[in-house]
């Protein structure tokens, strides 16, 4: 077998393997309850806020649950608003024009997937590692093959499970939002869905970067955390104090953080989608190859 088949191969036995240990079920059901329980209670806050902001108005309370907040999000004014608030008016704009529950949904996506990326994926080589079983697979393929199709099979269950969480809150959507706009938000979930499988690339070649630096599962997973962690503080930090002479250092810095790309992914011009979404597939291969560096020179 060559090289990319046997990438294939580990990647196909990847997703299986989950399945039958139940680790994919346990991530399904993790996105799944997170997902569906964040959005009951999204449908719920939305029509409390809807109803007191017609009682403020002195307008009819009967309103269907997101249909005033859609109305206010096409309101130019509202975006404008919203703009100066986030200092950025066509993102404002961008985001805006998405159905509420699809606005949701992708700001959830983005913030929650990753720490549940870390939980779940950083103990899966380490795991393999601390049992040995690693031996009677790296003596028929490379080891940097291997962990390549652990990783490419990683991304696809990751992929399976923002599928199914996206299903879980439009099902909810459609059965607790009378007037639901199914087409509509569908398809903004859909882009959503698969900016935020990108986003989560870069931490899920994190989680499989510190896996390999460890025959702990728990210690992978702590240095998973700590990561993610590392790479927020960062990000804050450095986007706070960015500026002009040596500052921009620090824009350099932040730049180079997975936070950093979040609003290029809900524009939809090229110009900004497609230099983040190369940011970062590189910051997840990085994050990979560091800890493959010192994976590839130990002994098992």
């Amino acid at each position: 077998m060559n090289a990319w088949s046997q990438f294939v191969a580990v990647a196909r036995h990847e997703i299986t393997d989950g399945f039958r240990s139940r680790w994919a079920l346990s991530l399904l059901a993790m996105f799944l309850c997170v997902f569906v329980a964040a959005s009951f209670g999204f449908v719920k806050y939305l029509k409390t806020v809807e109803t007191e902001l017609l009682e403020l108005m002195s307008l009819e309370t009967d309103a269907q649950p997101g249909s005033t907040t859609r109305t206010l999000c096409k309101s130019k004014r509202f975006q404008r608003m919203v703009g100066r608030m986030v200092g950025d008016p066509a993102l404002a704009e961008e985001v805006l024009s998405h159905p509420p529950l699809a606005i949701f949904y992708g700001s959830l996506a983005l913030t929650l997937a990753p720490w549940l990326v870390v939980l779940v994926s950083s103990p899966r080589i380490a795991d393999e590692v601390a049992r040995k079983s690693v031996r009677y697979v790296l003596c028929r393929t490379r080891r940097g093959t291997w962990c390549l199709g652990k990783l490419g099979g990683q991304a696809g269950m990751l992929a399976i499970a923002l599928a199914a969480s996206a299903a879980g809150v439009w099902l909810t959507g459609l059965i607790r939002m009378p007037g639901f706009e199914a087409r509509a938000t569908a398809l903004s979930m859909l882009r959503m869905g698969s900016v935020a499988w990108i986003y989560c690339l870069a931490y899920l070649g994190l989680a499989l970067g510190v896996s390999q630096l460890t025959r702990s599962p728990i210690l992978a997973i702590t240095l998973g955390l700590v990561g993610v962690v590392g790479l927020s503080v960062t990000s804050g930090i450095t986007g706070h104090w960015a500026g002009a002479g040596w500052r921009q250092l620090l824009a350099a810095v932040h730049a180079l953080t997975p936070q950093a790309q979040r609003g290029a992914l809900w524009r939809n011009d090229p110009t900004f989608l497609v230099p983040a979404v190369v940011t970062l597939v590189t910051l997840g291969l990085f994050y990979f190859l560091l800890g493959h560096l010192r994976f590839a020179r130990r002994h098992q």
